[in-house]
């Protein structure tokens, strides 16, 4: 691209394939549409990753189970297809579910079934159950079985969007979840099974009617005798809830928070299991909803997000930092401080569009002064004029992400997102990491913004910090696999 026309002539379509706004250490497979990440799982040598996958385009259609696996939740080999719908028996999607690897007995995806056909997706979705073999590699479609369907509720009341079977291990019996909405109320409904195959249910667990009229993907894991509970309020953020899950089949929340504020902007439908070392780690499918429909980009839409570590912090609410491998990013570094900053620009050096910023900024007691703490301009173009600027506003104790000038091109989302924070604090912590068009923001180990920025520009690669502040450390990397 010879450089960017004025805003009124820029058409999304117009451009040609945009390369530097492809991420290149976040997984995607190859090409094609790529959504929810749907079993993780560790077998003593290889993380596996499922995931939802459009074989045949760049747009969400003909749902599939895709499959890759890492040694270091970095680098990931795509491997065949697992999960294909059986059409000749009318199946039309494989949609969302989990994975089950039992000490003895076979594998087992746990999947929605979507027949062909008018209201399906709403109305006639079924729970299946498809065995592999150890090496999680074959899922022969004829051994596929159904195991839940509507009317095994009884007369609960009409229940749709009735979809994500999540399968765990407590109390020595096999539980299953599943979101919904049941008569316009969004839920999540418990199971029980004591061998994998036959399923009743027991209860509503959760009714959030005040975020959504359904819930989607709930995955729960226990941890030193909590428990973490994430859904997604359709289209919404996504919610994460502690407390205990009790023997009485019940769910006591001690503390409800949001996961990351940035929903289809940026991060949805995330899954939770443990690594190799026993820690919980997280992934979630990194939409590219900003794009709104528009041509720019060809051949491929979606990636999954870098690995995150939860654990419980004292008071109950979920700490979240990048896992400890994406360490293994890193290349050259850039470190820079200042004590007693007046707001003078501090100009970084380029690290093109792959990189991580760290950030500890510890802000005057009570300063009173008009001007955010922190402003970050990344992304800029001065030519252009693009930027995207993050700032912390302390009067109303959030981080902003403002899109309002990333880009040039029509129709591409530009809203502003947030981080409330629940508590006030004089110290901002972050690491920020950007890999194309994708950002991911980690505040203080307790929050975290997801986003696509898209600038026409691929000389929006300027960042510049101005602070008020009494101190300020960082660290700039490029990053790379």
């Amino acid at each position: 691209m010879q450089g960017a026309a004025p805003y009124s002539k820029i058409q999304a379509g117009e451009l040609m394939f945009m390369d530097y706004l492809k991420p290149k250490y976040h997984f995607m497979p190859a090409r094609n549409w790529m959504n929810d990440p749907v079993g993780l799982y560790h077998d003593g040598t290889w993380y596996h990753m499922f995931y939802q996958y459009n074989p045949f385009g760049d747009s969400w259609g003909s749902i599939h189970w895709g499959h890759c696996r890492s040694t270091d939740l970095l680098h990931w080999e795509e491997r065949p297809i697992a999960l294909t719908p059986d059409r000749d028996n009318g199946e039309e999607h494989c949609f969302s579910g989990s994975l089950v690897v039992p000490e003895r007995g076979e594998p087992c995806i746990f999947y929605t079934r979507i027949p062909f056909g008018d209201n399906a997706v709403s109305h006639r979705a079924e729970q299946w159950q498809a065995p592999g073999d150890r090496d999680l590699e074959y899922w022969p479609p004829e051994r596929r079985i159904p195991v839940l369907r509507k009317e095994d509720h009884g007369n609960i009341g009409e229940l749709i969007d009735w979809r994500d079977p999540f399968v765990f291990r407590a109390f020595d019996r096999w539980y299953m979840l599943l979101g919904g909405s049941l008569d316009g109320e969004g839920v999540i409904l418990l199971y029980r099974s004591d061998n994998l195959t036959d399923w009743t249910y027991r209860r509503i667990l959760l009714t959030d009617s005040e975020e959504s009229p359904f819930l989607e993907c709930p995955n729960l894991i226990l941890t030193g005798g909590k428990a973490i509970l994430l859904y997604s309020p359709a289209n919404k953020p996504v919610r994460c809830l502690t407390g205990c899950f009790t023997e009485e089949e019940t769910f006591q929340i001690e503390h409800k928070s949001i996961l990351d504020n940035s929903a289809m902007e940026g991060l949805y439908a995330p899954q939770m299991a443990r690594d190799r070392e026993g820690f919980i780690y997280m992934i979630a499918w990194a939409p590219e909803e900003s794009r709104k429909g528009t041509g720019f980009i060809k051949g491929y839409s979606g990636a999954q997000t870098l690995p995150r570590h939860l654990s419980l912090s004292h008071e109950g609410y979920v700490r979240m930092e990048p896992h400890s491998r994406c360490l293994e990013l890193r290349r050259s570094k850039y470190a820079f401080s200042r004590s007693a900053p007046d707001g003078t620009p501090l100009a970084l050096p380029s690290r093109g569009w792959q990189w991580e910023l760290t950030i500890t900024l510890k802000m005057k007691d009570g300063d009173q002064n008009n001007e955010p703490p922190l402003r970050l301009r990344i992304c800029e173009d001065h030519r252009t004029g693009e930027l995207t600027e993050l700032r912390f506003e302390r009067r109303e104790n959030r981080l902003v992400l403002d899109r309002s000038r990333s880009t040039l091109l029509e129709n591409v989302s530009k809203t502003a997102l947030f981080i409330p924070l629940e508590e006030t604090t004089d110290t901002l912590s972050m690491r920020i990491f950007q890999d194309g068009s994708l950002i991911e923001i980690f505040l203080n180990a307790r929050y975290a913004l997801t986003s696509r920025l898209y600038p026409s520009s691929p000389e929006a690669v300027n960042t510049t910090l101005f602070c008020y502040g009494m101190e300020l450390e960082g660290q700039l990397f490029t990053c790379g696999l």
